[in-house]
C-alpha cells in the first residue's frame, strides 16, 4: 500500500484529513482538470458508499469505514481494519491513475499545493508510484463447488514462508488484495484493475469464494494485487477469470 512518495502522509490518520480534502476538491474540478466522468464515480464510490446490506464492511466506503475504525475499542477489529487497508490502497491508487490523466498544462500552484502533487511547473519531478521488486504473481481461479470459486496463488518456491506445495504467502508479503468484478460471460472482460469494484483481501491460501446463487453461469473476473510488508504495494497479477458453477 504505497503511492506517490510525499504526495499521500505517512500515517492513516493524515491520509484520513487528505482524502477528506481532495474528494471534494476534485469533484468540484472535475471539469477544470479534465478528470473523466468514470474516473470520478470510481472515486466517489471507493470514498463513500453505504452498503446494500448492512455491515457488510467489504463494500463500505472509506467514510463509512473510517468510522468504524477510529472506534479502537468497538469499531476496529480484523475484517474493519483489513478493509481500511484495502480501501486505503485502493484510493491512493485511484488518485494516483487521476493526477497521471490530468495534463500538465491544466495544473495550478493551488491544485498542486491542495493535493500534494509536486510536478516541473514547480521545478520538481513528478514522484512515481513506489512498488516493491517481487516475481509475478501467479494467480488463478477455478471450480470450488456450487455457487464457488477457489482462488490459488502458486509461488516460483525458494521463498521463506511458502508450502512445499509452492502454494502460501511468502513472508515478505502482508496480504493479497482480489479486485473483481461479476459479469455477464458476454461482456467484455476489464482491462484495468479500476474496472473491479470489488474486492477482497486474502491473507491465507487458497482462499475460497462464495457466491449468491443468482450469479451462477456468471463469470467472475479481476487482478490480484500484492500488498508487501509493511504497507507497500508489490506486482499485480494479469487478468484472472473463471465461470461461477451453478
Amino acid at each position: 500500500m504505497s503511492a506517490d512518495s510525499g504526495v499521500y502522509p505517512s500515517t492513516i490518520e493524515g491520509r484520513n484529513d487528505y482524502y477528506n480534502t481532495v474528494q471534494p476538491y476534485l469533484v468540484a474540478n472535475a471539469t477544470r482538470l479534465g478528470i473523466t466522468a468514470a474516473n470520478i464515480t470510481t472515486l466517489n464510490a471507493l470514498y463513500s458508499t453505504v452498503p446494500a446490506t448492512a455491515g457488510d464492511i467489504d463494500e463500505m466506503g472509506w467514510e463509512q469505514l473510517w468510522v468504524l475504525y477510529a472506534n479502537k475499542k468497538a469499531g476496529r477489529t480484523t475484517a474493519v481494519t483489513n478493509a481500511t487497508n484495502a480501501k486505503d490502497s485502493a484510493l491512493q491508487r485511484q488518485l494516483s491513475a487521476i493526477y497521471d490523466d490530468i495534463p500538465q498544462s491544466k495544473w495550478t500552484a493551488t491544485d498542486r499545493a491542495t493535493l500534494g502533487r509536486k510536478g516541473p511547473a514547480l521545478g520538481h519531478k513528478a514522484q512515481p508510484l513506489v512498488t516493491e521488486k517481487m516475481v509475478t504473481v501467479n494467480a488463478s481461479l477455478e471450480p470450488g463447488g456450487k455457487n464457488q470459486l477457489i482462488l490459488r496463488i502458486v509461488q516460483s518456491g525458494g521463498q521463506k514462508g511458502v508450502s512445499k506445495k509452492k502454494e502460501g504467502k511468502p513472508a515478505s508479503v502482508k496480504e493479497y488484495i482480489f479486485d473483481f468484478i461479476v459479469q455477464a460471460q458476454t461482456t467484455a472482460l476489464p482491462t484495468t484493475v479500476s474496472q473491479c469494484p470489488q474486492h477482497v483481501v486474502i491473507t491465507r491460501l487458497p482462499h475460497r469464494m462464495n457466491f449468491d446463487p443468482s450469479q451462477g453461469g456468471m463469470r467472475c473476473c479481476g487482478f490480484v494485487e500484492t500488498i508487501e510488508k509493511p504497507n507497500k504495494q508489490g506486482p499485480t497479477s494479469a487478468m484472472i477469470s473463471a465461470i461461477i458453477p451453478a
